[in-house]
């Protein structure tokens, strides 16, 4: 599948014709799955384990993290992050969790504020309690036992909401060593011991029982068998005390619901031991199972459903005495079903969505509904047309961690569009999936329903605020304008980049319990500036900032890189891609990067220019030049995943930090910097502005004041106020003293692990007026490529216009400058994958610029070989009266159909 596609013809003639028929390029999902059809399922190894060393086994989804030395079992909920063995994570410390009144754990449902709480029963199990939502507020910090033994300890204040019963209100004592929820937390499946397995609705709570229970004695009801449910209720798995592998089909089940001592019944549900081979329908046991395949294994847990027609679990192989064995993932493929149906997958943020190649794909470039801004010039695209026959990108402009995972409640994920639906409230989820339509859902919902053979991931940037930072440098006014030019500063920020250690290595797992079997690599971000170069008009970074800029590409880089290793995916180093072409040290069509730009998108252009998001983001040269470096790191995208290594933790500053030591120190409360949208983007002078903070995001103290604080000269604007849930939901007035331009609001007070903590958003404020076409930027009055857009804002600035030998009478005014008119250059876009392009520099009439003036298409091509033969050539509709356009317009296609006739000859 990942043969090199060699011949340029024919990636011209698939290019253009992918964009003309609009045909998409993936396969579609297999819905055809049979786990009981008498073959042996397919077993593949997703990824080998450490050897002698039993796996961090658990029945609810979780991600491994490593805190104060120790690996936890950790899921993110609606009371914050909750730990195995009844921990809640307060700032980097595990402190106890209880359920109501101090008795019991609590369990968390998945993707819902639903948590089970487990309470004393009989001999044969435990009575559980069931809270329908939990709030932060909820729980309560309390101080337990005296003296040595004094300790800290979280309780759930909020009562039950009901018992977990049968038909007739009887409470079921169940084996919670054997509960296990569907990933996105409709289904639960336990044993009632006993008497029979058991799947809960947790909508309903209509109890469905399918099979034997596992423990038919009189035991405690404590024993832990891996067990699991799929997503739609109809599967379910659990890997017995025997050592074998059963699989259960509920589709057919008749009975539904229970009473206590009812005699159970499972007729329509099937069973099958996978281990063994065995099918209960028959009582034959046949060579088909999983032990014929690997050899001296034996189940050891992190049973899940991938999908309705892929099954994962970690398993020991090659055993020989309990010291010496191998341990693995495996993925088990259902007869009928698919292990991958997509060659590649980008997903990631603006880096890797394409943003800044102003060529976007339909319906992701809308102010009023979705900015992903994905661009089918983006190198996963590239990528993909060379390696693979099916390939797509979900990547959108903006997208933090949580937009790859869904957060602490996927269900209730709003995306990155504006209508803020809940994903769960969608209901055309299926169609945003076959169409693959970015920011509606949260990405690793693709990676679940198609199983990429190979992932493509940027993220990290946008969880440190990057956006910010840079603005932060281009309008800093404090410190000679030199941005985070104290030892505070640097310290702050960079403590913040070493924090999204644990953020990283929770997505990079996620991605991987999603999709097991998938290669993922993870993209740094490239060096965007040369430290000591000479700088363009659309800069704006003083020597010292472009050094510093570096920097802190570079450290933002070793974090994703720790984490990628401590994960066990694969890292690219990109910092070296646009060598030559950065920043500083290039311009026009050689520049890998856009300048500041004032793009349409900060806000509707009839309003007020400001920052585009395009600003520092690759161009189309930036894409080729990554998918070079990727290309060439991971061998054509079939580098194998490297074995996890969970030694590598967080990295941990050193307040001697060179870096640190060269800035002055300003002896101001040092913070930790956590970027939020706390405000609107932009607001007046003089008007008032709604503050918005989660509690359960910053874990910030109920009923606490925090001081809000405008900079760079600080303003002080009074505290707000947080709620019981730590939320804060306030106003706070703009002085209409407030300089027009961007400040930062900093929100300053202490969390609930006590630290001191700076919630920060960069604002502008704003009086209305427009005060030149680069907004908060001052126009240079200067245009050197006559393009239209003052260089101050504009993102790529090419040579100036060569003269034509018409008379100087022929000449306009663009700011202080005058403009020649010029020759246009015809020239042939060849890298586009919406269509062949023939394009002019253009003279200027009212300073508009004139570009795009014909469209190039196949028209026919050779049956055998896929040659172009022959080209349609389509004028635009605009600025084509002028002589001159007219001969560009006759002369592009000729040399197109010479190279083409060339390169025909050639081979």
């Amino acid at each position: 599948m990942f043969g090199r596609k060699r011949s340029l013809t024919f990636i011209l003639l698939t290019v253009a014709l992918a964009t003309l028929f609009s045909v998409s390029t993936h396969r579609s999902h297999a819905d055809s799955e049979n786990w009981f059809a008498p073959v042996t399922p397919g077993v593949t190894k997703a990824a080998e384990l450490p050897a002698n060393t039993s796996p961090l086994v658990s029945n609810f989804d979780c991600d491994q993290r490593a805190i104060n030395t120790t690996t936890y079992c950790s899921a993110s909920t609606s009371i914050g992050t909750v730990l195995n063995d009844n921990y809640l994570l307060s700032g980097n410390n595990p402190v106890s969790l209880y359920g109501y009144s101090g008795h019991g754990s609590v369990i968390p449902v998945p993707n819902s504020p639903m948590f089970f709480s487990p309470q004393p029963g009989a001999v044969t199990g435990q009575y559980v309690a069931v809270h329908r939502s939990l709030a932060r507020s909820d729980t309560k910090l309390v101080l337990v036992g005296s003296g040595f033994s004094l300790r800290k300890q979280y309780q759930v204040t909020k009562p039950f909401d009901f018992w977990l019963t049968d038909d007739n209100g009887t409470k079921l004592q169940i084996n919670t060593a054997t509960l296990a929820f569907s990933s996105n937390g409709y289904w639960a499946v336990f044993d009632v011991p006993r008497v029979g397995l058991f799947r809960l609705n947790t909508t309903t709570m209509q109890l469905v029982p399918f099979g034997q229970s596992a423990e038919q004695s009189w035991f405690l009801g404590t024993y832990g068998l891996p067990i699991t449910i799929s997503d739609d209720g109809q599967y379910a798995a659990m890997a017995t005390s025997s050592g074998g592998l059963m699989i259960y089909d509920l589709g057919g089940c008749s009975q539904t619901g229970y009473t206590a001592g009812q005699t159970l019944h499972f007729s329509g549900c099937q069973s099958r031991d996978m281990w063994a081979g065995q099918f209960a329908s028959t009582s034959t046991t046949e060579d088909m199972g999983l032990k014929s395949v690997i050899t001296n294994g034996q189940v050891l847990g992190n049973l899940r459903f991938v999908n309705d027609g892929n099954l994962r679990f970690d398993a020991r192989y090659d055993y020989v005495s309990n010291s010496n064995y191998k341990v693995a993932r495996y993925v088990v493929t259902a007869s009928g079903a698919e292990l991958h149906n997509l060659g590649l997958l980008g997903m990631g943020d603006s880096y890797i969505s394409g943003e800044g190649e102003f060529d976007y794909v339909d319906g992701t470039d809308d102010l009023d509904t979705n900015m992903c801004h994905l661009s089918k010039l983006a190198y996963p695209y590239l990528l993909g047309a060379s390696y693979t026959d099916s390939y797509e990108s979900v990547a959108c402009s903006g997208a933090q961690s949580i937009d790859i995972t869904g957060g602490k409640n996927g269900n209730d994920y709003k995306g990155q569009v504006f209508d803020q639906l809940r994903q769960s409230d969608r209901s055309n989820i299926s169609a945003l999936l076959s169409n693959f339509s970015p920011g509606y859902v949260y990405q690793s919902t693709f990676t679940q329903q198609y199983q990429p053979e190979a992932i493509l991931l940027s993220i990290g940037g946008n969880d440190i605020g990057f956006s910010d930072i840079i603005t932060n440098c281009i309008i800093s006014t404090e410190n000679n304008g030199t941005c985070y030019a104290t030892y505070e500063d640097r310290f702050e920020l960079f403590q913040l980049i070493n924090s999204s250690f644990q953020e990283l290595v929770a997505t990079y797992q996620s991605i991987k319990d999603n999709s097991p079997d998938s290669r993922i690599y993870v993209v740094g971000y490239p060096q965007i500036v040369k430290p000591d170069g000479d700088c363009g008009l659309n800069v704006h970074l003083n020597q010292e900032e472009t050094e510093f800029a570096a920097e802190l590409i570079k450290r933002l880089d070793a974090v994703v890189e720790d984490a990628a290793a401590n994960a066990g995916v694969y890292y690219v180093d990109t910092q070296h891609a646009f060598d030559g072409h950065r920043l500083c040290e290039s311009s026009g069509d050689s520049s890998a990067v856009n300048g500041v730009t004032a793009g349409r998108d900060a806000i509707p252009s009839y309003y007020l220019r400001l920052l585009g998001k395009e600003t520092y983001h690759p161009t189309v040269l930036g894409h080729q030049l990554l998918e070079t470096a990727i290309a060439d790191q991971t061998n054509g995208l079939t580098k194998p995943m490297p074995a996890a290594d969970p030694t590598i933790l967080q990295p941990v500053l050193d307040p001697s930090d060179p870096l640190l030591l060269a800035a002055p120190a300003s002896n101001r409360e040092q913070y930790y910097v956590e970027p939020d949208n706390i405000i609107t983007n932009i607001v007046q002078q003089g008007s008032t502005a709604d503050v918005s903070v989660s509690g359960l995001s910053h874990e910030t103290i109920a009923n606490s004041a925090y001081d809000a604080v405008l900079h760079s000269d600080p303003i002080d604007l009074g505290a707000v106020y947080s709620d019981d849930n730590g939320d804060i939901h306030s106003t706070i007035t703009i002085p209409a003293t407030v300089p027009v331009g961007y400040h930062t609001l900093h929100l300053y007070g202490k969390n609930i692990a006590g630290d001191n903590i700076d919630i920060q958003k960069v604002v502008y404020i704003t009086d209305g007026e427009q005060t030149g076409y680069c907004g908060f930027i001052s126009d240079t009055g200067i245009d050197i490529d006559q393009d239209g857009i003052d260089d101050a804002c504009d993102g790529v600035i090419g040579a100036a216009p060569v003269k034509s030998n018409d008379s100087s009478e022929d000449q306009t005014t663009n700011g202080n400058q005058s403009t020649d008119t010029f020759e246009p250059t015809p020239t042939i876009n060849l890298a586009t994958t919406n269509s062949l392009q023939v394009t002019a520099t253009a003279t200027q009439i009212n300073n508009s610029p004139r570009a795009v003036i014909a469209t190039l298409k196949p028209s026919k091509t050779d049956d055998t070989t896929g040659e172009v033969l022959g080209v349609a050539v389509t004028p635009s509709k605009q600025n084509t009266s002028s002589f001159k356009y007219w001969l560009a317009l006759i002369l592009a296609p000729v040399g197109l159909l010479f190279l083409l006739a060339r390169r025909r000859y050639n081979t």
